[in-house]
């Protein structure tokens, strides 16, 4: 996709020393259309493969619409974990983990995120797996089970649901991406067989003093992944909180609605 008029247009940005920008960056892409196994030439894929490849190569992102996610399966997960970060410390505390489970406000320090100003959950696969095999128990994310909460009491069954419909909306969007790069849309079958994906809700509490010099809710960051994807909560007309940094003019570039 060359035409800039399909990138949207937000409303500020910043570059790299605090001054506004009206770039806009991330383009949204319908990929209700794409059909597997068809050539990336063909009437119903080279449209959407030429997006996806501009998107990728330009801006490392673009936001799916038409991706099938059911709205219900997408409203329920993000009910079940706003429920479950409501608990009490205690409460959350009892599926803790410094790898699964339950992380409290302070209680995770790397690269990515920093220590203060996020909790969070995550869980590794839920199915399809051999846990008793050498490869699982030396993966970061597999050497212990999931870990889940007794309240919400349909915490499990429909993170459980969640992640299966993520863990299919990942392979789809594989299939697409090997096809907008001329190779056979199963490219990526046999690379991600034994997938370690990690399903993490994070919430960010509002913060009750300013933040101390280097704090940040996230750390500016490339996931070392195939791909991520990211379920963005946020409200028409509230300021996002997932930003891009534009490579060519150093600007950070909000998401937009």
């Amino acid at each position: 996709m060359n035409s800039p008029e399909k990138y949207h247009t937000v409303q500020k940005g910043r570059d790299l020393q605090g001054r506004e920008t009206t770039q806009g960056y991330v383009p949204v892409i319908d990929i209700s259309g794409f059909v597997p196994g068809q050539p990336r030439e063909s009437p119903a894929n080279l449209s959407l493969c030429d997006e996806v490849d501009a998107a990728f190569r330009q801006a490392g992102f673009f936001i799916a619409t038409g991706h099938g996610v059911p709205p219900e399966l997408l409203a329920s997960a993000k009910r079940v974990c706003r429920e479950f970060f409501s608990l009490s410390p205690g409460e959350k505390g009892a599926v803790a983990h410094p790898k699964k489970g339950f992380i409290p406000v302070g209680g995770c320090q790397n690269q990515v995120r920093s220590t203060s100003l996020h909790e969070k959950w995550s869980c590794g696969r839920v199915d399809g797996i051999d846990p008793s095999t050498e490869y699982y128990q030396n993966s970061v994310y597999f050497g212990e089970p999931n870990l889940w909460p007794q309240r919400p009491h349909d915490f499990e069954p429909t993170m459980t649901r969640y992640y299966k419909e993520m863990e299919a909306l990942t392979l789809r969007l594989l299939s697409l991406t090997a096809t907008a790069l001329r190779l056979p849309h199963t490219f990526f079958d046999d690379k991600m067989d034994r997938h370690v994906t990690n399903l993490v809700a994070l919430r960010y509490p509002p913060q009750v003093r300013e933040p101390a010099p280097g704090e940040m809710r996230a750390r500016p960051h490339t996931d070392p992944t195939a791909l991520t994807v990211l379920a963005h909560d946020k409200e028409p007309g509230e300021p996002s909180g997932l930003e891009v940094l534009h490579d060519t003019m150093g600007s950070w570039e909000p998401i937009p609605d």
